[in-house]
């Protein structure tokens, strides 16, 4: 139960930092077009 435990908060873990990624390449592509 523990290593489920631990999977799912790394998912979850994963999940922000790719989404974070996603943000930072947004503000990236907004600024090269401004």
């Amino acid at each position: 139960a523990a290593n489920n435990n631990d999977f799912h908060l790394q998912a979850a873990i994963d999940t922000k930092h790719l989404k974070g990624e996603l943000l930072q390449t947004r503000e990236t592509v907004n600024d090269e077009q401004s």
